[in-house]
């Protein structure tokens, strides 16, 4: 009995956020939301499928900046962003100074997918699942950083295994690997023998607080290490350059 209880408590569970996101998405438009809000998107793509997005809520402008701080802009090669969501973390990369034409996001949503296109018109947005991540890039060049938002943490071992060897293979000698999670004490998937740690913090001014973990590929940094006493990352909060982003 209790082994057929759960499949109906998980399709009653399902059925139930369906009505519910409908509720949403009648009211939030009554009271003025449009369907391109970005905050309306985060919530409702959450309720339709939450382990997709993984987050219960977009990301804060500290820690999209604290993760974009670690992208050199002037490197050579792409810079790819695993689970674009509504933006948050693409539109702080664009402030770092990351050329639009060398920035790649990949995001699995459709309905997120056609909103980061909107907004950053410039951008390449592909829609597809970072499972496929070689499929998905091609033969576009070198990658010097992957800042990745997707849900390690949520997804079952075998996507997260091959999410993490397409990162590993993907990204040059000497670049860039970004990840924040919601974990404060367990390790990054990205860890690896041949990656050096370079930044663990907690970013606090975030719902809820993350923990953002950066990699360098390879033995040596290809340039200085950041100086992590500056006021931008003391006590794991990021000064808002981007304040008044979208």
């Amino acid at each position: 009995m209790h082994a057929s209880f759960l499949p109906r408590l998980a399709l009653r569970s399902a059925g139930f956020c369906k009505i519910f996101s409908r509720v949403l998405i009648r009211g939030a438009l009554q009271l003025g939301f449009t369907s391109r809000d970005p905050l309306f998107l985060s919530v409702v793509e959450n309720l339709r499928n939450p382990a997709m997005v993984g987050a219960p809520c977009r990301s804060s402008a500290a820690l999209a900046c604290c993760m974009a701080q670690f992208v050199d802009p002037d490197s050579e090669g792409y810079v790819v962003e695993l689970g674009g969501g509504t933006g948050p973390v693409t539109a702080a990369l664009l402030a770092r100074g990351i050329a639009p034409e060398r920035l790649i996001v990949i995001e699995r949503s459709p309905v997120l997918s056609c909103h980061l296109q909107r907004r950053f018109p410039f951008v390449r947005v592909v829609c597809g699942n970072a499972e496929r991540l070689l499929e998905l890039l091609g033969n576009c060049g070198p990658v010097s950083a992957i800042v990745s938002s997707l849900p390690l943490r949520s997804l079952k071992a075998e996507p997260v295994q091959a999410i993490v060897d397409h990162c590993h293979s993907v990204v040059s000698p000497g670049g860039v690997l970004v990840q924040f999670s919601y974990a404060f004490w367990s390790s990054s998937p990205l860890e690896a023998p041949h990656c050096e740690k370079i930044f663990s913090r907690v970013v606090w001014r975030n719902f809820p607080p993350a923990r953002v973990d950066v990699f360098i590929v390879g033995a040596k940094l290809a340039a200085e290490p950041h100086d992590l006493t500056t006021p931008e990352f003391r006590h794991g909060q990021v000064v808002r350059r981007a304040e008044a982003m979208p």
